[in-house]
């Protein structure tokens, strides 16, 4: 199937593919979808406007998948894969256009933000976040706007900001098989008419689901605590004040890994000494916004911490090693913003700073004599470890602007350039006293690594009609130079500077008055030194090194819209060729010419959702998605696969003014697949996915 030939035939078709009475209906105006505003480039716009392959998950959606995590979500995102790097919750990944970065603790290849705050520790990724509105993931580098760790694209989470005048509480509770439940409260308290708080807490238990043949508690259990208050005051007429604060802890049992060829058909592990792991993650931002004559200041000052700990632990119960590991992530950003408009021009300048300490751990200790190459044996109680403190500051200024060239035509252009500075304090050392260390070199580092790099962007938008929008751009991302902070072979921690530059056209706008929303986008993207995560598969230590050429192509095709007065439906469909051009070094000799890890060729998405009015306020609510991917590779190498496989969910609610009633299935199929795998020295092992799983969900307004 050629993808391009695929989605232009889609585009031809979807007028004539309406039903006749909807096509009627909505020339009559009888309904017709409710525009999507977004301000993914700092200025309100509809989601028409942004020159920018953007996947917009509002709140109805959220709430009819119960989404408050990032992995019940990407699957909706043409190009986009989510996966836990190390089968629990102390790091995950995200790849977009089949770019990523699977390694622990190293930048992001997909920037995050929370509330407007970049989030720099990628154990947030997947915490939960309760009351989202909206999340929005935007395709390609986004380097002008969201400045460093932007390559493969940027995630924005929303979470609800406190409203004036109004005083509710909603209440919701779940139950769900594998002894899973879970209570949530939210409230906003009206403080005056210029002031309000808003608050919520939630709390998760699971018993999991993967039985461990060693004996003891089912593994991938979680206990979570999530909280967040807000208090937002309108100060004077023109100064609106937000203050937020977020904590969350998160436990468990989650690491049931077992052998790659089997573990998800069994979704069985076998670990006499299971890893348990407790991953805090808390934050307090500071938003303020005056509206002047000159236009809008923003002022975001933050401060991000996490701390994660996987307690010693073993993969199985034949493995020799004991493995733990600790990170303690600590941020304080600050950002400047004036954004303001002419007759015919759209402009942001900004400023933006952060520094932030990285203090890391990982160690093994052997718990029985080992037979080391089959030449000499290391006694028990050996262990090695490694520690590192990494410091990164980042200073960046920018621009970005849209001009009007005429009533159709706009040129788009953006700079921002930035300066990074890193430096690594680190230590690897034998932890029995023996003097020597047999994974790793003994050694003591104290090294730096600066740069200043230009992430510029160029493009153009023509309204070809009132209802449709074309676009063209190029964009720029970079990833800062960094060390690896582990089990290092060599006295050469650094890696260079990741560079990537997109080349992009688009299409954008409504079909049948107003009834159909679509998005249609090609891309051509060039990596150069790729920072490449493997794994050394005789000692099982991992390495970040560049590969120097890497390539991305493709497209995204997505269409949303009223079907009948009642049905709405949603398709989504990507192509991503992503693949190393020139990798010569990786850790199985020349790997050019691999797939990048994570990056499926084809993914697809398909949505329904069915609303009928009942007596009153009350409404019956019907949804289902499929979700399918084709095959991908979870390692560089492409020795840890995964075949192509699909997900469904579905869900019945009734919905009221007052109450809400929601019975609901995940994975309602029942496929067995994987969620994450790894190289280690006892082998290649898995993480099963969730299996099926049904649930219930009541909420109480007042």
């Amino acid at each position: 199937m050629n993808p391009y030939r695929f989605a232009l035939a889609s585009f031809c078709v979807l007028p004539t593919a309406l039903p006749v009475s909807a096509q009627q209906e909505a020339a009559t105006g009888a309904f017709t979808l409710d525009p999507i505003y977004l301000d993914v480039q700092f200025r309100q716009e509809t989601e028409q406007e942004v020159p920018i392959s953007v996947t917009s998950v509002q709140s109805d959606e959220l709430k009819a998948r119960g989404a408050d995590r990032l992995d019940k979500v990407l699957p909706l995102v043409p190009n986009a894969n989510f996966a836990t790097v190390r089968g629990g919750v102390e790091a995950s990944s995200v790849a977009l256009r089949g770019i990523s970065t699977t390694a622990y603790g190293a930048d992001p290849s997909v920037a995050f933000y929370m509330d407007g705050v970049y989030v720099g520790a990628d154990s947030a990724f997947d915490g939960e976040m309760p009351d989202l509105t909206a999340v929005n993931v935007m395709q390609g580098p986004q380097g002008t706007l969201s400045g460093h760790n932007a390559i493969g694209g940027a995630v924005q989470m929303r979470t609800a900001d406190p409203e004036f005048g109004v005083n509710s509480t909603k209440l919701t509770f779940g139950v769900a098989e594998h002894g899973e439940r879970s209570g949530e409260i939210v409230g906003n308290a009206a403080l005056g008419e210029r002031a309000a708080l808003r608050y919520v807490l939630k709390r998760t238990y699971s018993d999991g689901w993967i039985v461990n043949d060693a004996g003891g508690d089912n593994l991938d259990s979680k206990d979570t605590l999530t909280g967040r208050i807000k208090l937002k005051a309108q100060v004077t007429d023109t100064w609106t004040s937000l203050l937020s604060y977020d904590h969350s802890k998160d436990k468990g049992r989650r690491y049931g890994f077992g052998p790659l060829d089997e573990v998800a058909d069994t979704r069985r592990a076998d670990s006499d000494l299971p890893l348990d792991e407790t991953v805090e993650n808390e934050g307090l931002s500071w938003t303020n916004t005056w509206d002047l004559e000159a236009g809008r200041l923003e002022s975001i000052t933050a401060w991000r911490h996490s701390d994660s700990e996987m307690h010693p632990g073993a993969h199985s119960t034949e493995s020799p090693f004991l493995r733990y590991s600790s990170r303690d992530y600590e941020q304080l950003s600050q950002e400047l913003r004036l954004t303001g408009q002419t007759e015919r021009l759209d402009w942001t300048v900004g400023l933006f700073a952060m520094k932030s300490s990285d203090k890391r751990v990982e160690g093994i200790a052997l718990r029985d004599d080992y037979v080391y190459g089959g030449t000499f044996t290391i006694p028990a109680g050996y262990g090695e470890r490694s520690r590192a403190k990494i410091e990164s500051e980042t200073l960046a200024a920018y621009f970005d602007g849209a001009w009007a060239l005429t009533d159709r035509i706009g040129i788009l252009g953006g700079l921002r350039v930035s300066h990074d500075k890193k430096s690594i304090d680190y230590n690897h050392a034998d932890t029995a006293g023996y003097g020597y260390s047999l994974l790793a070199l003994t050694q003591d580092l104290d090294l730096s690594t600066s740069g200043t790099f230009a992430s510029p962007r160029i493009g153009m938008t023509w309204d070809v009609t009132p209802e449709m929008t074309a676009y063209g751009m190029i964009t720029a991302g970079y990833k800062p130079a960094g060390f690896v902070s582990s089990f290092a072979e060599t006295s050469d921690l650094e890696y260079d500077r990741e560079t990537a530059i997109n080349y992009e056209l688009g299409l954008k706008g409504t079909l049948g008055g107003d009834m159909w929303r679509y998005a249609l986008s090609a891309f051509y993207m060039d990596i150069k030194d790729q920072q490449v995560y493997s794994v050394n598969r005789s000692t099982g230590i991992f390495s970040i090194a560049n590969a120097p050429k890497s390539r991305s192509n493709g497209l995204e095709l997505s269409f949303d819209g009223q079907a009948a007065r009642h049905l709405r439906l949603g398709a989504a469909f990507g192509y991503a060729d992503a693949t190393f051009v020139d990798y010569p070094d990786s850790q199985i000799g020349d790997a050019s010419g691999n797939r990048q890890p994570l990056s499926s060729k084809y993914t697809a998405a398909l949505t329904a959702e069915y609303r009928l009015p009942l007596s009153g306020d009350s409404d019956l609510v019907v949804n289902a998605d499929y979700t399918w991917r084709s095959k991908f590779y979870f390692d560089a190498e492409n020795t840890l696969p995964q075949s192509a496989y699909g997900l469904a969910n579905a869900s019945v609610a009734i919905e009221t003014g007052t109450w809400d009633l929601q019975l609901y299935c995940d994975n309602l199929f029942d496929k067995h697949y994987l969620r994450s795998a790894a190289n280690l020295t006892e082998g290649d092992f898995g993480y099963a996915g969730a299996e099926r799983t049904f649930g219930i969900r009541f909420t109480r307004t007042f």
